[in-house]
């Protein structure tokens, strides 16, 4: 499987795990490169986005130009067929170890270490991070529900097995009952067979 991580905005990134080797580039300059090289590596993907919003003191034509981007970037990948989440960067910092608090150089040591072969650069390190955070998280969610599956089937079987130890049950009771009835009635019998006939 191949996991994309996504860095938004011009001096962001694209990041991609895979079997086949990780690797990343700088945010595409236009629309349709950016479309091109997600469909091109659509196959077997999954895609982690960083969920972003304005920023306090960020001007009105900055914020209409990043939402733009953000809303072409999320389309872009619906288009290339990618079924994809959002995460805060809080989250998957935090998950990774490497709360940045606006340093950059965080992120990029932390890139540095996980990704050697890599020239990483600050365009590249975040995505390449998410990426990875994206496939830990989707292995961290399989397991999970691996471990649901086979709660529910353990607890199915255990259901079917005191079902079956009470329905054995209810079968051995019930010929100890007629049984019981059955001894009644020849010891009654045997008592009357006693009597002399004809003698009350």
């Amino acid at each position: 499987m191949k996991f994309i991580g996504i860095d938004p905005g011009k001096s962001g990134g694209i990041g991609i795990i895979s079997d086949d080797g990780n690797y990343a580039i700088k945010m595409p300059e236009t629309e349709r490169d950016l479309f091109e090289y997600l469909r091109d590596n659509a196959e077997g993907a999954f895609c982690l986005i960083e969920k972003v919003h304005a920023m306090p003191g960020q001007g009105v034509t900055s914020m209409f130009n990043f939402g733009m981007s953000y809303g072409g970037l999320r389309m872009a990948i619906v288009a290339a067929g990618i079924p994809f989440e959002t995460v805060t960067p809080q989250k998957w910092q935090k998950t990774l170890g490497c709360l940045t608090k606006g340093d950059k150089n965080v992120s990029k040591r932390k890139a540095q270490e996980l990704f050697p072969d890599i020239k990483i650069t600050h365009a590249i390190a975040d995505s390449l991070l998410i990426a990875y955070y994206a496939r830990h998280h989707h292995v961290d969610r399989d397991h999970a529900h691996e471990k649901g599956q086979h709660q529910r089937r353990k607890h199915h079987h255990e259901q079917e097995v005191a079902q079956g130890k009470a329905q054995l049950g209810h079968r051995l009771q019930k010929p100890q009952r007629e049984g019981g009835r059955a001894q009644a009635g020849r010891e009654i019998g045997c008592v009357f067979a006693e009597f002399p006939s004809g003698c009350c």
